[in-house]
């Protein structure tokens, strides 16, 4: 008797369980389908191996907003991203201790991952251009 008792419980929790780990894979599923990662370089003028002076990255989407410091050569990742948004991005960096930002430029996470690649150009009355590459 107490066999079949227990043999009842396994059968009945094992299809709960085996239900709960399906929703589990699904929302993983979800999640990391709709999530962009925006990935690239960001170089000083006419020096491709250097990253502005304290530079600052920051991607606005909708809601998520994301910020990183740059790598000495430039580089960055930002993962879980929206994707399909309409973002955008921002440069701020630090000259003669004064942090100083670019205007936004748009970026589209239309992909799973999104090269995006500037130049920063700083000019003598403080404002920073971000030019696309």
């Amino acid at each position: 008797m107490e066999t079949v008792k227990i043999d009842f419980i396994r059968v009945l929790f094992g299809k709960r369980v085996m239900k709960i780990k399906s929703v589990i894979a699904l929302l993983l599923l979800s999640t990391s389908v709709n999530a962009a990662e925006i990935r690239g370089r960001i170089w000083l003028e006419n020096d491709v191996n250097t990253a502005p002076p304290g530079a600052v990255l920051r991607i606005d989407c909708a809601s998520a907003r994301q910020e990183i410091r740059l790598k000495k050569d430039g580089s960055y990742s930002l993962r879980s991203l929206p994707a399909n948004g309409s973002c955008t991005a921002t440069i701020r960096v630090t000259v003669s201790g004064r942090s100083i930002s670019s205007d936004p430029l748009p970026v589209r996470t239309n992909a799973t991952v999104v090269n995006f690649n500037a130049e920063v150009i700083i000019a003598n009355n403080g404002v920073v251009i971000l030019l696309p590459r």
